[in-house]
């Protein structure tokens, strides 16, 4: 019953475990050459590309952040894929890793895959119904990270993600499937929030940004807090609409609750979350203080 995601994952972590054998075998310089060679090799597939990728990601904390060249050499070959035999599904992963690049706007104005990932969604009719759920979240998430995100593209996710459901049949003459993100995760609500950072440049999709904000503030709190997502939720929250007095007393509380759990890169962003919401209370920023 696994989504075609969970394959891509699986496939992926096969080949990322291979990089970080790697390096754990290699000197940082043999690493190096054995990850920029996988980055140019023209046989490399979509889940090597993707690994490598991720990768760079991943280990910028301990070797700091990746020459640009890594990046244009990935863009190049994702382009390449993409016009060829890479399929759009599993290369939104990469998509996804170009995102969370610490890239200048002029960086990101020289690579080709960005355009032409985003030509190929919108040439596409129904393409986007063929991703997973993950997928489609993940691909609305990085088209907001990387300014790909349109008053057009936009109302293209939103038909997507409320469009009913095929897989399911329906019963009776007055039957309606339910929409498709009511098969949603909670993790694939938090991403999909965070697709929603620049709404106010959409006036009439707030009142769906407002109601995602509900559900993660109010309906789905402790499940939040047991699957470790409320600093993601919170944060996605702020950056969508402006908070009500009653929403910041309780972004407020669930954060407090929330406060012993959170990783130490959580913890360092969370006095720009308070500023964005205006969380101005001095028993939570004691507490934060002493954490």
């Amino acid at each position: 019953n696994l989504q075609s995601s969970d394959l891509c994952r699986c496939q992926i972590w096969q080949n990322g475990q291979m990089l970080r054998l790697c390096r754990k075998q290699s000197s940082p310089s043999q690493y190096r050459r054995y990850l920029g060679r996988s980055l140019t090799n023209s046989t490399a597939d979509e889940f090597e590309l993707v690994a490598a990728a991720t990768a760079l990601i991943r280990d910028r904390e301990k070797d700091g952040p990746p020459e640009f060249a890594a990046w244009k050499n990935i863009s190049d070959c994702g382009t390449q894929l993409l016009n060829s035999t890479g399929s759009p599904q599993i290369l939104v992963w990469l998509l996804d890793a170009l995102s969370e690049a610490d890239l200048h706007p002029d960086e990101r104005k020289q690579l080709v895959f960005l355009p032409a990932y985003r030509e190929r969604i919108n040439e596409a009719e129904d393409l986007l119904s063929k991703f997973s759920n993950d997928e489609l979240c993940v691909c609305w998430r990085a088209f907001d990270r990387l300014q790909l995100l349109d008053r057009a593209m936009l109302l293209k996710f939103l038909d997507s993600t409320t469009r009913p459901l095929a897989t399911l049949r329906c019963h009776g003459s007055h039957a309606a499937a339910p929409p498709r993100y009511s098969s949603f995760t909670l993790w694939n609500w938090v991403v999909q929030a965070q697709g929603f950072r620049n709404m106010k440049q959409y006036p009439d999709s707030v009142v769906i940004a407002k109601s995602v904000a509900k559900r993660l503030m109010v309906e789905e709190e402790h499940s939040l807090r047991a699957q470790g997502l409320t600093f993601s939720a919170m944060q996605a929250v702020v950056n969508m609409v402006p908070l009500s007095s009653r929403q910041r007393h309780r972004m407020v509380a669930q954060l407090s609750s929330a406060l012993p759990g959170l990783s130490l890169a959580e913890l360092a962003e969370l006095p720009r979350l308070a500023a964005r919401g205006q969380l101005l209370d001095d028993e939570f920023f004691m507490q934060v203080a002493e954490r």
